[in-house]
């Protein structure tokens, strides 16, 4: 296959999704938070499973509770929220990809891999979680995995920032 016609789709599959550590990933805007493009295990229980349900929804509205205990209705854009964790530090409402909502674990500033420094954040739902990795090129990647296919927040972590390596090596292109 040409260079030029290999996509973000293929390189995420050759080079995360095939590490069997993850189960899911994709490439979001720097400016927007937005995932471009996207891989994902495919779902044996449902043959119409759509690996843009794990990573887009349409703004839609949540229930907050405020400190006095009053309830408001709060819009989620969930570009927005990855984009709050690099930009706040925190997630107070948590991430949100696909409708799913995460909670944020932590932020790691100016981690370094292997001679390469990114910003890492953690964040975490029932029987799994996600990565997401500030990478060259104004990415951000985003990393699923899930417990019940034997995916583990340790392995995921270092299949995601191999693969941020690379991009860091490639320039982000």
């Amino acid at each position: 296959m040409a260079e030029e016609e290999y996509s973000w789709d293929s390189y995420l599959n050759d080079r995360l999704l095939a590490t069997n550590q993850v189960s899911a990933a994709g490439l979001a805007s720097e400016e927007d938070g937005v995932v471009y493009a996207c891989v994902a295990q495919a779902d044996e229980n449902n043959p119409e499973f759509d690996k843009w349900t794990l990573f887009y929804k349409e703004d839609f509205e949540i229930e907050v509770e405020d400190e006095n205990g009053n309830k408001n209705k709060k819009t989620i854009n969930e570009g927005q929220t990855l984009l709050t964790v690099f930009k706040e530090g925190y997630a107070p409402d948590g991430v949100w990809l696909g409708g799913t909502k995460y909670q944020f674990i932590n932020i790691e500033r100016d981690l370094e891999f292997e001679g390469y420094t990114f910003d890492v954040a953690t964040c975490a739902k029932l029987k799994g979680g996600l990565h997401l990795i500030k990478v060259p090129g104004g990415n951000i990647l985003v990393v699923l995995y899930d417990e019940e296919k034997e995916h583990d927040r340790g392995n995921s972590k270092v299949a995601a920032l191999t693969f941020s390596k690379e991009l860091a090596e490639s320039g982000g292109q």
